[in-house]
C-alpha cells in the first residue's frame, strides 16, 4: 500500500521496492500491476549488510524478518552497494535487522547519499542502548531527529515485567524521521504511513 500511495502522489518518482518474503513479493507486483504501476522496481531480497542468502523467518504478514532460526533461504543485498548516488527518501521497516543496517550505512559512508529517512525501530531491552547509539551516531554525522514511540502487545512481550504498568512486558515501537539540512520536504512523504523498505527519488 506505501508503494500504491508514493506513486500516487509522487508520480515522477523512482521507486524501489525490496520485500524479502517471495509470496509477499509477487503480491506486491500483482497490486502494483493491477494500480497501473508496473514500472516500480520490485526488488525480492532483503536488505542487510552484505550481499549473498540470509536465513528469514517467512511469517506470510509483515512480521517476516532475518532470523538465524528461519526455515527458508533468500537472496541479501548489501545496503552500501545498493543505494544509489542519491536518494530523496529511504523507509525502512524490516523487523529488527535495521540496527546492523543502519550501522553498515554510517560505516561505509553510505549514509551521505541520502537525505531523509523514516525508520521504524524495535528495540528490546537489549538493544535499546544500541538504537541511542545509532542516534547519537547520527547526530554525529550532522543528522536531525525526530521519533515517536509506542506500546503495544502485537509487537512482543518482554521476559519480565517493568516497573511501570504501562509498559509491563511490551516493547517498544520507535518511529524515527531523520534527515539532512537542506534535504527536500519529506514529512508528508511517510507520517502515517504503512510499508517496507523503499528508495524515492525525485
Amino acid at each position: 500500500m506505501s508503494a500504491i500511495w508514493f506513486r500516487q502522489n509522487y508520480p515522477e518518482c523512482q521507486l524501489t521496492v525490496f520485500e524479502a518474503d517471495p509470496r509477499i513479493a509477487e503480491t506486491l507486483r500483482g497490486n502494483l500491476n493491477r494500480a497501473g504501476y508496473a514500472d516500480t522496481i520490485v526488488e525480492n531480497a532483503a536488505i542487510w549488510t552484505e550481499n549473498g542468502e540470509i536465513t528469514f523467518n517467512a511469517t506470510g504478514v509483515d512480521s517476516g524478518r532475518i532470523d538465524p532460526d528461519g526455515f527458508e533461504m533468500v537472496k541479501a543485498r548489501d545496503v552500501a552497494e545498493l543505494i544509489p548516488d542519491e536518494v530523496d527518501l529511504m523507509k525502512i521497516d524490516i523487523e529488527g535487522a535495521e540496527f546492523d543496517v543502519i550501522d553498515r550505512m554510517v560505516d561505509s559512508g553510505a549514509i551521505d547519499r541520502v537525505w531523509n529517512m523514516a525508520v521504524e525501530f524495535h528495540p528490546t531491552r537489549s538493544t535499546f542502548d544500541r538504537m541511542m547509539r545509532i542516534f547519537e551516531r547520527l547526530r554525529e554525522i550532522g543528522m536531525m531527529i525526530s521519533f515517536e514511540s509506542y506500546h503495544g502487545g502485537a509487537v512482543g512481550l518482554e521476559a519480565t515485567e517493568g516497573a511501570f504498568t504501562a509498559v509491563g512486558r511490551q516493547h517498544m515501537f520507535v518511529q524515527a524521521y531523520i534527515w539532512r539540512d537542506g534535504g527536500v520536504e519529506a514529512e508528508s512523504m511517510v507520517h502515517g504511513r504503512p510499508g517496507d523498505s523503499a528508495l524515492l527519488q525525485r
